[in-house]
């Protein structure tokens, strides 16, 4: 499992490395929630 991670750090250094990417894309297709959306929080106990 570490091993994987660190293969996808190395390609997304080297997809930033040479501008196939901005640092933002890069997070956003890393995030499991992407920055651009919205969230709305839901009160369970009413």
């Amino acid at each position: 499992m570490q091993e994987d991670k660190r293969r996808q750090r190395a390609e997304d250094a080297r997809r930033l490395a040479e501008g196939l990417v901005t640092p933002r894309q890069s997070q956003d297709e890393n995030s499991i929630f992407p920055l651009d959306a919205t969230y709305r929080i839901v009160n369970l106990a009413e």
